[in-house]
């Protein structure tokens, strides 16, 4: 993308230590994050956990990483928080913890069980949720590209899903 960026994903941290070395024997100007310090809204890692929060909310892991995220580290929502926690005491009967969000929102954050949450809790995730409806009106909004369609023109753009098919030629061998 001449004068523009690239974001490049590697499962590896062996492939980014490829992918680095490749781009500085070419000259290109990189930034290389792993996970340890890729976790703003802003990074890879930030952006895949809100849209796979945005197309399915009931995934529980995406919805712990991006209130975490959006949270900026913030212990009470951190993976054994007390906001999870007590989003965790109305999920299943919810179907996950962004409905249990919606759920206990909507009747203003009442005592879950033996949980109860602090007023800057329920304000944070007050402004989480309405952060997220706001993103998924953006994403599936009514001039918006669907998500897998996205995904396909760019694995096709950058040659992705041929580097898919020779992997899936070279483990059926």
């Amino acid at each position: 993308a001449p004068g523009g960026s690239v974001a490049v994903l590697c499962r590896l941290r062996v492939e980014v230590a490829q992918v680095r070395k490749a781009l500085q024997e070419f000259g290109v100007p990189l930034v290389a994050a792993d996970k340890r310090d890729a976790s703003g809204p802003c990074s890879p890692l930030g952006l895949l956990s809100f849209l796979r929060l945005v197309t399915n909310p009931k995934d529980d892991q995406a919805f712990g990483d991006a209130l975490h995220i959006h949270a900026k580290g913030g212990g009470a929502f951190g993976p054994k928080g007390a906001a999870l926690e007590y989003l965790r005491g109305g999920a299943a009967e919810q179907g996950g913890l962004m409905h249990a969000l919606l759920a206990v929102h909507s009747r203003g954050y009442p005592k879950i069980g033996a949980h109860t949450l602090s007023r800057p809790s329920q304000t944070a995730l007050t402004h989480f949720l309405q952060m997220m409806n706001e993103l998924r009106t953006h994403v599936t909004g009514q001039h918006a590209i669907e998500i897998p369609l996205l995904l396909r023109s760019l694995a096709s753009r950058v040659a992705f899903d041929l580097y898919l098919q020779k992997q899936k030629a070279r483990s059926a061998a």
